[in-house]
């Protein structure tokens, strides 16, 4: 393993990928190319659904997105019309909170294009003498840094709703520009 001769083009794009956004968690060449040889490689065609919300998805697998795009989206935002919750890029991932429980998915994952992602299992952190620490700590960062990112996110679409319920309560047009603002800046996180 070491170097990116022995791989194919996907999961040499999924190394640098790794290598890339990802090196200040560890994601060096040799624990990137053993994170995806312990992967599943997976294809997505255009409006596939990758994670349901709702459904009980016990296998423990995170998505890492090598090519493509997914929207992610949650029921509670469809009752207010907006589906997207964000939309995933290339090197982030979807289905990670179910690394850590066996709870219904929260959100809907869906591919906006073909996709091509990586599957990891958590029971790829271990091996027949136990626990992988040089595998599990930076994965375990990433995991870390993406759920963060959508709480982050999450609150700050709670702020700009709360704002957006201020101007409403407050007796101006209900599409005043403040208003119209507020919402176009809510939809583009």
């Amino acid at each position: 393993m070491g170097t990116l001769e022995n791989y194919g083009s996907f999961k040499a794009q999924a190394v640098l990928h790794l290598m890339e956004r990802y090196s200040h968690y560890g994601f060096d060449i040799h624990t990137a190319t053993e994170f995806v040889s312990r992967s599943s490689e997976y294809k997505f065609a255009c409006y596939d659904k990758i994670v349901r919300e709702g459904e009980l998805h016990g296998s423990g697998l995170i998505y890492f997105i090598v090519q493509g795009e997914v929207a992610v989206e949650s029921r509670l935002h469809r009752q207010s019309g907006r589906a997207a919750v964000c939309i995933l890029q290339p090197g982030e991932l979807c289905g990670e909170s179910n690394f850590f429980d066996v709870m219904p998915a929260t959100a809907t994952c869906t591919a906006l294009s073909d996709v091509v992602c990586l599957a990891f299992a958590k029971s790829a952190l271990y091996s027949a003498r136990g626990v992988d620490t040089a595998l599990m700590h930076p994965v375990m960062h990433l995991i870390g840094a993406h759920l963060t990112k959508r709480i982050r996110s999450a609150n700050n679409k709670i702020l700009i709703y709360e704002k957006i319920l201020d101007v409403a309560l407050s007796g101006e047009r209900m599409y005043s520009k403040a208003h119209y603002e507020l919402e176009l800046q809510a939809s583009q996180m």
